[in-house]
């Protein structure tokens, strides 16, 4: 668990603990320093702009998911 990350107002919710002068990357809402969130979101927006995934990749995914998927085994009476 990390700690720190949220401090908590009991009126307001939780408060985020990110600095004031902080930038936040518009494409993966990530917060930064003013010096490396200049260099961030450039590369950030490259990246989110590049050709979609290969369809062995998305394949790839697809057969992550599946096999990651929660299966509940239901149990009916008893045998005996």
């Amino acid at each position: 668990m990390i700690s720190g990350v949220f401090k908590h107002d009991d009126e307001q919710g939780p408060v985020s603990s990110v600095p004031s002068d902080y930038v936040k990357c518009p494409h993966c809402e990530r917060h930064f320093g003013p010096k490396a969130a200049d260099r961030h979101i450039s590369w950030c927006r490259e990246q989110s702009t590049r050709v979609p995934r290969s369809p062995a990749d998305n394949q790839a995914v697809e057969r992550l998911k599946s096999r990651t998927k929660v299966r509940l085994l239901v149990l009916t009476g008893s045998s005996d």
